[in-house]
């Protein structure tokens, strides 16, 4: 988190209080071909904003927290925007519909309620290792 707060994506607030997490930003690369475009918020985020490609340059809507002082203790993790301003129920992904049933369900961001210990599954996420 520190080196985007250094790069001027995140706020001194961001900072201060996810200072310890991962953050990433999710760069759009089809085939592999890099497009300066990230997995974004076209704005400051705000409850039910769709996620989209914008430039990677854009401070905060840009960078995303991987929350583990948020999660229920498991392997999955709420993943926070940057540019979120309330830090009790920040801004974080959530996915309506199972992706296996549905094709290309809309990620948004919803304010996260229920932290850390019951989380809505649909804000939860997971990584695997290949």
């Amino acid at each position: 988190m520190s080196d985007f707060f250094a790069a001027g994506l995140v706020s001194a607030a961001v900072n201060q209080h996810y200072g310890s997490e991962m953050a990433v930003q999710i760069e759009y690369t089809p085939f592999g071909q890099p497009t300066g475009l990230c997995s974004a918020l076209a704005t400051t985020a705000y409850q039910n904003e769709g996620l989209t490609l914008q430039p990677c340059s854009t401070p905060g809507t840009t960078v995303w927290i991987v929350d583990r002082a948020d999660s229920p203790g498991t392997t999955f993790f709420p993943i926070v925007n940057g540019s979120t301003t309330d830090f009790t129920h920040p801004f974080a992904m959530i996915i309506h519909g199972n992706p296996a049933h549905k094709r290309f369900p809309q990620i948004k961001v919803q304010r996260l309620r229920g932290n850390p210990n019951h989380v809505r599954i649909s804000q939860l996420w997971g990584a695997r290792k290949p």
